[in-house]
């Protein structure tokens, strides 16, 4: 009797690239194997399987933009498998503009320039975050010669995406009109709504920490920053600020408002006394509640640094 022992034939893993171009969009995303499943397929002999058994070896930071060789490895028993892989890591995606001013007001003659370190402008690049640096503007705008000038705010990364915003800068000889833009601008800083935070992070990190406060100066700033709690992140928990927007790219955060806020109606400036780089306003609010109407008066201080005006004293009307 004649026996034939037949052996069993290991199978071996291989791959079929689909695209010899493998490029993936900068991303904060860590880097998988199975990300190649629609690039790359996978063989056990000559059936198609999953990433299950595929290693990698190399490094690729999908954060940089870059080109990156890694390799494919496979092991069924004792037959190893590999793919040398090219994979290119590129950004494509224009940055955005974050405007928080629908008009720049500049004061007849103030040395202001057209960047985020004076008006609320931010250019936000993706995972990169803020690049405010890489801030130009095109158009003409007279500084001595009161007057609506429009411009076009151009914002581009290193990869070269560039993204546009219109906006109009008007230029006023009176002062009273550059305090009460100051005034708003106040408020409106300190309702939280020039802040950007990282999307995503749960720790609610200001992303535009050192310009999110520009319409103050340095001094005021530092007791702005006290009163309110905020110091690069933000903790809604916290006593005095609270958490009241979220939209797709930002949160905002505020000073908690009085229970008047939904009975404010605005604000009218007085000029009070003025002395060398300073202006001092009484500051008149009028609130409205039913038929009633009351007003609370405030102290309002502009201070001229620099050649630039900014807030050097500001009470919240609410």
């Amino acid at each position: 009797m004649l026996f034939v022992l037949v052996g069993c034939i290991t199978k071996e893993y291989s791959f079929k690239v689909l695209n010899e171009n493998i490029i993936f969009e900068q991303s904060e995303t860590q880097f998988h194997v199975s990300m190649l499943k629609d690039k790359v397929q996978v063989f056990l002999g000559e059936k198609e399987t999953n990433f299950d058994a595929v290693s990698y070896s190399g490094d690729i930071d999908l954060l940089k933009v870059g080109q990156y060789e890694i390799s494919l490895n496979a092991t069924n028993k004792n037959k190893v498998s590999k793919l040398p892989l090219v994979i290119n890591v590129v950004d494509t995606v224009k940055p955005e503009f974050l405007v928080f001013e629908n008009e720049f007001l500049i004061y007849k003659n103030e040395l202001i320039q057209m960047i985020s370190d004076y008006f609320f402008i931010n250019l936000v690049d993706g995972p990169n975050g803020i690049i405010n640096e890489r801030i130009s503007f095109e158009g003409s705008v007279n500084k001595e010669l009161a007057g609506l000038y429009p411009v076009t705010l151009i914002g581009q990364d290193l990869s070269g995406n560039k993204v546009e915003h219109d906006v109009n800068v008007r230029v006023t000889d009176i002062i009273d009109e550059k305090a009460m833009y100051l005034y708003q601008r106040a408020i409106k800083a300190a309702h939280g709504e020039t802040l950007v935070f990282k999307k995503n992070d749960p720790s609610l990190q200001i992303i535009n920490f050192d310009t999110a406060f520009n319409v103050f100066t340095p001094n005021y700033r530092s007791h702005f920053m006290w009163l309110s709690g905020i110091n690069g992140t933000f903790n809604p928990k916290q006593s005095g600020v609270q958490l009241f927007k979220d939209h797709d790219n930002m949160m905002y955060a505020s000073i908690k408002p009085s229970m008047d806020a939904d009975k404010y109606v605005g604000t009218s400036l007085s000029i009070q006394n003025e002395d060398e780089g300073y202006r001092h306003y009484i500051a008149t609010s009028t609130y409205k509640n039913n038929e009633e109407t009351f007003t609370r008066i405030y102290k309002f201080i502009i201070r001229e640094l620099d050649g630039i005006w900014h807030v050097e004293e500001f009470y919240m009307p609410y």
